[in-house]
């Protein structure tokens, strides 16, 4: 069996209708893959264990970031602490694995949920700003 690592950032509270979509999604593509050698995992924090761990839970997080084959990250009117963090450490693995293996993995996505410019905060505006500015050269990026 081939498995492909999907990690999904982005606030919880925010996109619980979307997260449930994507969960859903994920599922009915292994329904159609699976009898051909190939499961999507999908990491999503609401289903990681919740069981206490040593140091920072969030570092469970990072590493399954780190480690994926695809990270998305959904932007709305805001971006969380933990989700940027997550963010920091999948392009972090990605410049790293393209230097040092010559791998593009992984390859990041991000969403973001129109809102009018008036409404959109200033973290998620200098965020937008700050990918596309250091970005642009690394291809493992995409924002839709």
């Amino acid at each position: 069996m081939h498995f492909i690592n999907i990690f999904l950032a982005s606030s919880i509270v925010e996109f619980d209708y979307e997260r449930q979509a994507i969960g859903n999604f994920i599922r009915s593509l292994n329904d159609i893959y699976v009898p051909k050698g190939i499961y999507f995992k999908l990491h999503m924090c609401e289903d990681m264990s919740e069981a206490i761990a040593e140091g920072r839970k969030q570092e469970q997080y990072n590493e399954k970031a780190r480690t994926c084959d695809y990270f998305f990250m959904l932007i709305h009117s805001k971006i969380g602490e933990f989700t940027e963090e997550e963010f920091n450490e999948a392009l972090s693995s990605y410049i790293i694995n393209k230097k040092e293996r010559n791998l593009n993995k992984p390859l990041i996505f991000t969403f973001v949920k129109p809102l009018s410019n008036e409404n959109q905060s200033c973290e998620v505006q200098n965020f937008l700003t700050d990918i596309a500015m250091s970005c642009n050269n690394i291809p493992a990026i995409s924002t839709v």
